[in-house]
């Protein structure tokens, strides 16, 4: 499970489906490894490449980040991480 409330599956080679809305992306075209960098108000997932993939913004208390509407800093960092993950995880089959 990638995040709650969104499932992963596998459709074939180089595809991934995360619902509940159908995202396609094709594995290949954001090549290895995925790396999670600061930015200011929060974190974003990158390729090999340096193509920006994932923007995850977050607060650094949790009153903040419920005055602004987003995550804690932790919580970003976690969620930030885990779609850093994805390729090795779908490698792994």
């Amino acid at each position: 499970m990638v995040a709650s409330g969104f499932r992963w599956r596998d459709l074939g080679p180089d595809l991934l489906w995360i619902g509940p809305t159908a995202i396609v992306c094709h594995m290949t075209r954001f090549p290895p490894p995925w790396t999670v960098e600061r930015i200011p108000g929060g974190l974003k997932v990158v390729d090999a490449n340096g193509q920006s993939l994932a923007y995850v913004y977050s607060r650094e208390t949790k009153d903040a980040a419920h005055i602004a509407g987003v995550l804690t800093e932790d919580e970003a960092r976690r969620i930030a991480s885990n779609i850093a993950k994805l390729p090795e995880l779908l490698s792994a089959k």
